[in-house]
């Protein structure tokens, strides 16, 4: 027995006797975990006042009843919880007649509402709690909210009490270690903080090219500091620690590109979602489990992608299935695939007001590895051909090895059928060791193969043949994956964007569920490279990779938009 319990119990046998300035320092000495255990269940402050206001107006009542003085923790614990229940179950607090006794507890007894913490320290504690198991953080809160014994919880969760002591233990130190490594990213916004970014759409190239824009470290940081709330130019040159007409500069250029809204005058706040570094690490701690088991039901299948593409005219024009099973996989499968079997129909992500672009971003985390995504890139305009490759920022790329210009005609000569190098020099117009050295160049990174003095393509050029037999095995294994996978591990992320501070841009939300499934679709990828499914790609790895192309407007290369 504490001197705590003791305590309490000479309170109660006062307050039995009707002292009810005893009932009011009970009051005082638990109201703190009264009002957590009420907010933990209704969710929010104001019902919590309501709820505990109530519970201890309960308690008093029923005195009488609580034979064990020193069990008044947990009865009273009790007493909160089943007014909280109460509570939901009702919709609203139903008021109950008082006495002039209750009066006084209300008036005299009941603490006024504290002030809430600043909303970084809530942030600062959730994310602690929530880097804890399921059952990590229920022992923690029967523990430290609740004021649960070890052995209490011991019984309560059918748990030897070494068990619960261990767990406690260990749950300490994770969120000891999560809280310090949260204050110390709070110490480092004060500074730059550099953004990686990216648009869904084209944007224009050269000078005015958002990206150009986009590569100063204060521009970045202007835009993590204004991602959740207005601010002044003043307040954000102090912020990030940088001089005031750098920062008016960036500030200009932001909202010549409508990056930046001013809702006010003087004040500045993002048009799009900039995610902290925090936030983003939240959001990919939930794509490694559906993208692990994504990655499995893709390897199940392989062997039935595997058997239809040998089928195709493109596997007979000698193309062997290791040459193709990047760009196949990478692009096909889970990135046109994925996008023309979502549920929605709008798979673009919503159109904006204004007709632009949008832009999405977080801060860069160097204690968390690139994830990887799905994009597509395409780069130059071809003749005859579409054509575009795989892009992850989990890979480092070479970017100087692009077809353009010459490559670009050579590449579309050669889709055509395989030729002798004779042959091609003399279709393609012009000087010959100019030519010569452009199918070197492109037998160099990759693209162009000589067999038995003959070149062909080492990229698919897919038709419309090789789109009919391959498209529909390709929706029957994506589909599946995507309506019960994909898109329910999002099914609650609005939710979670409201409580990080973006709700302001609900608007984008429909986007992001976009990208957050590719980065899904992305990372089951790197599972299968890990797995040894996909072949380790080189490093840097050349722009050229899982490259490919095709004729016309094929449904296998169909965003599924109309």
């Amino acid at each position: 027995m504490t001197s705590k319990d003791r305590t309490d119990a000479n309170l109660i046998a006062k307050a039995k006797a009707g002292d009810l300035d005893a009932f009011d320092q009970l009051i005082a000495r638990h109201r703190i975990r009264v009002l957590a255990i009420a907010r933990q269940i209704a969710g929010n402050p104001e019902a919590a006042q309501d709820i505990a206001q109530d519970a201890f107006l309960n308690a008093y009542r029923s005195l009488a009843s609580l034979h064990d003085q020193l069990r008044f923790g947990p009865w009273l614990n009790t007493i909160v919880r089943r007014q909280a229940q109460r509570f939901l179950r009702d919709g609203h607090r139903t008021p109950e007649p008082m006495d002039c006794e209750m009066v006084h507890i209300i008036s005299g007894g009941w603490p006024q509402p504290e002030p809430e913490p600043p909303a970084e320290v809530v942030e600062r504690l959730r994310a602690a709690l929530e880097i804890l198991t399921r059952r990590e953080r229920k022992v923690m809160i029967l523990h430290y909210l609740e004021g649960r014994t070890c052995e209490e919880i011991a019984a309560q969760l059918h748990l030897p009490t070494g068990s619960v002591k261990r767990i406690l233990y260990n749950s300490r130190q994770k969120a000891k270690k999560e809280s310090i490594k949260m204050a110390q990213e709070e110490k480092v916004k004060k500074g730059p903080r550099l953004l990686d970014h990216w648009i869904a759409g084209s944007t224009s190239a050269g000078r005015d090219s958002v990206f150009t824009y986009m590569r100063s470290p204060v521009t970045q940081s202007v835009c993590l500091v204004v991602n959740k709330t207005a601010k002044t130019s003043r307040q954000i040159a102090a912020e990030i620690d940088a001089n005031a007409k750098y920062v008016e500069d960036a500030i200009s250029d932001l909202m010549h590109l409508r990056l930046l809204e001013s809702p006010k005058k003087g004040l500045y706040l993002d048009t799009f979602i900039a995610f902290d570094a925090g936030d983003w690490r939240r959001l990919m701690t939930m794509i490694k489990e559906p993208a692990a088991r994504i990655a499995a039901q893709l390897v199940k299948t392989e062997a039935k992608v595997k058997a239809a593409y040998k089928k195709t005219p493109l596997a007979a024009s000698g193309l062997t299935w290791q040459e193709v099973i990047w760009p196949l996989y990478s692009v096909a499968v889970v990135n046109f695939g994925v996008s023309r079997n979502r549920s929605e129909r709008d798979l673009r992500g919503p159109e904006r007001p204004d007709g632009y672009y949008w832009f999405g971003g977080h801060e860069l985390d160097k204690d968390l590895s690139p994830t990887w995504s799905t994009g597509f890139n395409s780069s130059g305009s071809w003749p005859t051909l579409r054509h575009g490759n795989f892009w992850t920022e989990g890979l480092r790329w070479n970017y100087n090895s692009y077809p353009h210009g010459d490559s670009a005609t050579a590449i579309e000569l050669l889709a055509l059928k395989s030729l002798s190098e004779k042959a091609a020099l003399n279709r393609l117009k012009g000087e010959t060791e100019h030519w010569r050295g452009i199918l070197a160049d492109l037998m160099r990174t990759g693209l162009l193969k000589k067999e038995s003095n003959q070149l062909r393509l080492a990229i698919p050029v897919f038709t419309q043949a090789d789109s009919e037999l391959l498209t529909p095995v390709i929706d029957e294994i994506i589909r599946p994956i995507v309506r019960d996978i994909a898109e329910p591990a999002f099914a609650d992320v609005d939710k979670l964007l409201d409580e990080m501070g973006y709700s302001h841009r609900r608007d984008q939300y429909p986007q992001w569920h976009r990208w957050l499934i590719g980065n899904v679709m992305g990372e089951a990828l790197r599972f299968m490279m890990e797995q040894g499914v996909l072949p380790k790609p080189p490093d840097p790895v050349p722009a050229t990779f899982a490259f490919i192309a095709w004729k016309g407007d094929l449904p296998l290369m169909s965003w599924g938009v109309k």
